[in-house]
């Protein structure tokens, strides 16, 4: 088995880049397939975007080397330490094309998806924000 093959077999489809018949086209693919299909049945949609361009730099080396087993082989590494964040959230779908990933919710009720956003996002965003502010300051 070649490593390509055991690298695709443990990613979620969710992930799209750096991947064989995956692109970023699959990946807007997928995202406008559900959205509408979520708004054709009446639900409202929120997506939250975010770009993590600089999230390998923060990432725990030692925890990244144990999952990597002291590999180097560049953007697909970070595929695979991202890959547990699927795992994780159950709440909200997720979608990842390299440093670009989105989160999102649906609910026909408009206040039910602003408990959700403000519970389990910005919540702990804040509280995370909070944290490195006065761990670094």
């Amino acid at each position: 088995m070649q490593l390509s093959d055991f690298y695709s077999a443990i990613l979620l489809d969710f992930i799209s880049s750096y991947r064989k018949f995956y692109s970023c086209e699959t990946a807007l693919l997928r995202l406008t397939e559900d959205w509408t299909s979520k708004r054709d049945r009446g639900e409202l949609v929120v997506v939250v975007s975010i770009d993590l361009s600089k999230a390998f730099d923060v990432v725990q080396h030692d925890l990244l080397l144990v999952k990597l087993k002291a590999s180097v082989m560049g953007p697909m590494l970070f595929n695979l330490f991202i890959n547990d964040l699927f795992y994780h959230i159950k709440w909200a779908k997720l979608n990842a094309y390299t440093d670009d990933h989105q989160i999102y919710i649906s609910n026909v009720v408009l206040v039910a998806l602003g408990d959700c956003v403000s519970h389990k996002f910005l919540f702990p965003l804040k509280n995370s924000i909070d944290i490195f502010w006065n761990e670094y300051r």
